[in-house]
């Protein structure tokens, strides 16, 4: 034990002693967005965020921030600032950021000793337009008003801008900014260079865009230069998701309600470039349309626009002279013919002309007819706000290289090749064109998440698309006989494990593609990945969980949370975001998208357009599809997702700007549970997806398993939603209201019990003739801890091992909170067997690919039943099931994720692992991000890990990883976040007795049933439930090792 627990600590001890001096604060942002490429914001005083590179046992004393122009002009220098503030510090000057202004900020800190920091790295970002002013007139445009497609056949699409000016004499450009806005997708060029990142995809993000449009912004200064006087600024649009298929997707927030293969009648651009001269002046180049008749949009109609204004305008803290030039903007076709979020892009090489985005450009013959004068779109009006995309763009991630198969006389055609690239995703894929293609060759590309299998089909190597239903999903590429490759997914993504390829107009002595033909490529919103976990159970069956569930949160990241990647919804289903919000923040980096999804679902509360929704969400955010109100259990996320950002990082803006608004939302559903009282109280859905008793026989089979009333699951969420009214009001200092709240939880409750509990059965659920659908029923009254929780936790218990031998019969709701309810109640080996499981249902039956393993899943399914059900609603990629078992790994097997009683920000930690005593899982380790950096967990069972060796097989070869630990030995290592943060270290070591040792870092600190005291970094310790608990901190490394003598 001696020799693996010194192995253990040298490289902690070293680092300890390596540390003369404190390093840098790091990982600085802006409102949350801690990447260059996406820090753009349009509040006048932005915050900061910083990660201080504080000694173990230290806390930040005080900082001091500086932040200034890109051209260096100070505009806010704090000076040293008692406070140990490390995140969301507001911007102190007297005077805001101006709008369009680049800049930069620095961070030194002190700790309690009085050392003092090296100045951080200047990270830069950009404050942008903040009014319409403020985009020196700048209009919308448009290249159509009418349709140019017939209903059948696609001609020629008319989706690029494009101008071309000279700058006047000045003396040298030193910057040049640009800021484009469009529905639904815009991506611009300037003098042929990509403006932004090569990663970009799919901007900007989504929104109801008659109430909202996000813009995003470019560094193009090197571009400009390079043109020398000339500026050529150029715009090619997608039809995203203001314009999709079908129509009945598009919902209240579609303008028309008529197929996407019109051409882009919603696809519409604003633009401004603003560059900065050595000598003094600013010049701007704007969208609009001089001299063209005004085009209304809801009764505002834009008036023409003049050629050249004048204007004194400040800029990097001094007066500037503002000169815009005169824009003549036109519009044409290009390649990509046409292009649907559901369907697919199409892109004719062919129809390529190089040079439509460098100066001096023409059309050439050949298109010269497609192109003509830009026509004015929508004006800024009260009802349409331009807003920063304040958060991540979509990016690409990660190539996936495939394994490619001939497919002949299949359901698929006589010759088709089908990729599987090995992991299910959203994204597109790249094509590299085989030698010797000619031209006019037509490369037809289908995207899948699963092969062709009984009972849809025989097994025949072509993919399976009938989950799809009228999402096309499918990519065209006809070759010009030159280019070599194509990247599709500019405006357009799919869900997919597979593609498969068909390809006309080859000679048959053609060679035919190659495993590299085609690649996939990984795309969804740049949010960093830093949460994981991993443990030792015998076959790796949870590790292949939790890799299926968080793939399965990525795929869904496309500028809001949707529920699935691949058919044709794609929505922000709002139900599915409420259970997963929790786990996606032990995954991702979070705040920044969530904070734009939150003003999203406000923005609902008071749509224009929907004002009969009053106070209330839907379904869904955007409102596309659903009910308005929505169901109670999927209007939860609205709260869900501001106390998670309240816990995360203690953000008092957010919740002094959204409290209001909450107040209505919660004054809404006391409402509507008043009308009806909770036993009626509506519900669009209730619990959802619950598995049949068996297997269905046919793929029309749509049954769902036995479901708790719907009213209790709504009346669930609206008393778990007064839960944390009461915490946020107090948060916000509004005690009166948080009383109030407390009140009407503790009656809702009680109205709880006289409306749901049957005596008869002793078990919620009242109305229920037999014990079918009650192991959800309950496990919601445990979780809300009603009057009869411990009665309804034990009918929990009886009906997963009794009524269903065995197995788990829940839905989502059910899912996310069976594990932990099982766990925290001491029932911690039946949550391990439920979650090892490989019988249908279970998470094991997904991960092995159904009963006849047609489908290993690589991201958690919608259904219990995927692989025999079907083809309506299947997808095999949708997040809601993520959350039971992401939340049960992190915060009980791991023990890490969670803080401290009545704690927020992670200022203090509780870890504490449940399962250790578990022989079936003999270690563990995870990570989570904090604002405060990540924090690290490991734990080993010696035990566990001397029955797994002999057992010998692969069970032996996972006891080796994680911790070594002796038979009789349990070992849990802790490292805290570097950025001051303290933690309850709960080791888990049963009896505490006069016989247990405790040791820290490798001193004594628990002996015969007492603290023992000397330990640095180790506060105290006490007997709690289970094991004894530390208080370690704040920062630092622990690794803790019980025995018993």
């Amino acid at each position: 034990m001696r020799h693996s627990l010194l192995a253990l600590l040298v490289p902690f001890l070293a680092a300890r002693a390596a540390r003369a001096t404190m390093g840098p604060p790091t990982r600085l942002r802006v409102e949350y967005i801690d990447q260059a490429d996406w820090a753009l914001v349009d509040t006048p005083r932005p915050r900061f965020s910083w990660v201080p590179d504080l000694e173990a046992g230290q806390l930040q004393s005080a900082y001091s921030i500086s932040v200034r122009t890109a051209a260096g002009t100070a505009l806010w220098d704090s000076g040293k600032v008692e406070s140990a503030a490390s995140f969301n510090v507001a911007f102190g000057a007297d005077d805001p950021v101006p709008a369009d202004t680049a800049a930069t900020v620095s961070v030194r800190v002190w700790d309690q000793a009085g050392q003092v920091s090296p100045w951080s790295d200047p990270f830069s970002f950009v404050v942008g337009p903040r009014a319409s002013g403020d985009w020196r007139g700048a209009a919308w445009i448009a290249c159509n008003q009418t349709g140019e497609f017939d209903a059948e056949t696609p001609t020629y699409a008319r989706n690029r801008f494009r101008t071309e000016v000279r700058l006047p004499a000045h003396k040298g450009v030193t910057s040049a900014r640009l800021y484009v806005a469009g529905t639904g997708i815009a991506r611009a060029f300037v003098n042929g260079q990509t403006a932004g990142s090569a990663r970009a995809r799919l901007q900007a993000g989504w929104t109801a865009f008659r109430q909202r449009v996000l813009y995003t912004y470019a560094d193009v200064t090197g571009a400009v230069q390079a043109g020398g006087d000339s500026v050529a600024l150029a715009l090619e649009l997608g039809n995203g998701w203001a314009d999709v298929l079908p129509a009945a997707w598009n919902g209240s927030d579609a303008q028309v309600s008529v197929p996407w293969r019109r051409g882009g009648a919603l696809r519409k651009a604003v633009a401004m470039l603003v560059v900065d001269t050595l000598d003094g002046p600013s010049f701007s180049v704007v969208t609009g349309a001089p001299g063209a008749p005004a085009v209304a949009f809801d009764g505002v109609a834009t008036a023409p626009l003049p050629g050249v204004e004048l204007a004194r305008r400040p800029h990097n803290g001094t007066a500037r002279q503002a000169v815009r030039l005169n824009a003549s903007w036109s519009c044409g076709g290009g390649p990509r013919v046409n292009d649907s979020i559901y369907d697919g892009e199409a892109f004719h090489a062919g129809r390529q002309t190089p040079g439509w985005d460098m100066p001096g450009w023409s059309p050439p013959p050949s298109v010269r007819d497609t192109w003509a004068p830009a026509l004015a779109a929508w004006p800024f009006s009260s009802a349409i706000t331009l807003s920063a995309q304040a958060m991540p763009a979509v990016a690409t991630q990660a190539d996936f290289p495939g394994s490619m198969k001939e497919v002949r006389n299949s359901s698929a055609g006589p010759l088709v090749w089908v990729w599987d690239f090995g992991q299910n995703m959203a994204g597109a894929v790249r094509l590299t064109v085989p030698e010797g293609t000619p031209s006019g060759a037509t490369f037809v590309i289908k995207h899948a998440e699963v092969l062709m299998h009984p009972p849809y089909g025989p097994v025949d190597g072509s993919v399976y698309t009938g989950n799809l239903r009228s999402a096309l999903a499918t990519d065209t590429y006809v070759h010009d006989g030159v280019t070599e490759s194509h990247e599709f997914g500019e405006a357009t993504y799919h869900g997919f494990r597979f593609a498969q390829l068909a390809v006309s107009g080859v000679p048959e002595s053609w060679a035919g593609p190659n495993d590299k033909t085609l690649v996939a490529v990984h795309f969804r919103t740049d949010v960093a990945r830093e949460g994981s976990f991993s443990a030792g159970d015998a076959t790796g069956l949870l590790d292949k969980i939790h890799h299926a569930a968080a793939w399965v949160q990525a795929a869904n990241l496309m500028s809001l949370p949707s529920d699935c990647p691949q058919r044709d919804e794609r929505k922000g289903w709002m139900g599915d975001s409420a259970l997963s919000t929790e786990s996606f923040f032990y995954n991702f980096d979070m705040p920044a998208l969530f904070g734009q999804w939150v003003q999203a679902m406000r923005d609902q509360q008071v749509n224009p357009f929907q004002p009969e929704h009053g106070a209330s969400v839907g379904d869904t955010t955007p409102l596309t599809f659903g009910s308005a109100p929505g169901d109670p259990s999927w209007q939860t996320a609205y709260p869900t997702a501001v106390s998670q950002l309240w816990h995360y990082a203690e953000d008092r803006q957010l919740l002094g700007s959204i409290l209001g608004p909450l107040h209505q939302y919660a004054a809404a559903l006391s409402s509507a549970a008043n009308a009806t009282g909770l036993k009626k109280m509506f519900a669009h859905y209730g619990e959802w997806v619950t598995p049949p008793t068996v297997l269905p026989t046919s793929p029309n089979d749509s049954t769902q398993g036995p479901k708790p009333p719907k009213s209790l699951v709504s009346a669930f969420n609206f008393i778990s939603d007064l839960d944390r009214m009461v915490e946020l009001s107090a948060a916000a200092g509004d005690a009166a209201a948080a009383r109030q709240y407390v009140a009407e939880a503790a009656a809702r409750r009680e109205e709880f019990d006289q409306a749901f509990w049957d005596w008869t059965i002793n078990a919620y659920g009242a109305g229920f003739a037999n014990r079918d659908g009650l192991q959800v029923s309950n496990i919601l009254a445990a979780a809300l801890g009603v009057k009869h929780a411990e009665e309804a936790f034990l009918s929990t218990v009886y009906d997963i091992e009794v009524t269903h031998a065995g197995k788990l019969a829940v839905g989502i709701s059910g899912s996310k909170n069976l594990f932990r309810q099982l766990t925290l109640h001491g029932y911690s080996s039946l949550a391990v067997d439920l979650m090892l499981q490989r019988e249908y249902p279970s998470f094991g039956f997904m991960i092995d690919g159904g009963t006849h393993g047609y489908e290993p899943a690589t991201t958690l399914w919608e259904l219990w039943t995927a692989p025999v059900s079907g083809p309506g609603m299947n997808s095999r990629a949708h997040h809601m099931f993520s959350a039971g078992p992401e939340m049960w790994f992190f915060e009980h097997v791991a023990g890490l994720g969670l803080q401290c009683g009545g704690q927020t920000g992670f200022a203090c930690l509780r870890i504490h692992p449940r399962v250790t005593a578990q022989p079936q899982i003999p270690w563990a380790n995870a990570t989570v991000p904090t604002l405060r950096g990540p924090a690290t967990v490991s734990w080993t069972n010696g035990t566990s890990v001397a029955a797994a060796r002999l057992a010998g097989g692969e069970a032996a070869n996972r006891a080796s990883q994680g911790l070594r630990a002796d038979d009789g030995q349990l070992l849990l290592s802790v490292r805290l976040p570097v950025g001051g943060a303290s933690a309850e270290v709960v080791v888990p070591a049963g009896d505490t007795g006069p016989g247990l040792l405790i040791t820290a870092n490798g001193e004594l600190a628990w002996a015969e049933g007492e603290f023992v005291s000397g330990c640095q970094g180790v506060a105290g310790a006490s007997a709690v439930d289970g094991g004894v608990e530390f208080l370690v901190g704040p920062g630092g490394a622990f690794v803790f090792s019980a025995t018993f003598a």
